[in-house]
């Protein structure tokens, strides 16, 4: 999976929030929690929709839990 992190970084998609959640969701997997929480809160930054910004806010306050 750490191939996937590199692939998705290899787009210029920054804007763009679902670039940020896949990119969350791929260092979450990899227990590269701190990094997660940034991508998170950057897709929740960019994210224009109420009931996508709850869900990205649990999955990041998931990674607080988890230590």
């Amino acid at each position: 999976m750490p191939a996937a992190v590199a692939f998705i970084d290899g787009f210029d998609l920054d804007g763009y929030y679902l670039f940020r959640a896949i990119r969350a969701d791929r260092l979450r997997r990899l227990g590269r929690n701190p990094e997660a929480t940034l991508a998170y809160r950057e897709a929740i930054r960019r994210s224009a929709n109420a009931v996508e910004r709850a869900f990205l806010t649990r999955r990041r306050a998931s990674l607080d839990q988890a230590g």
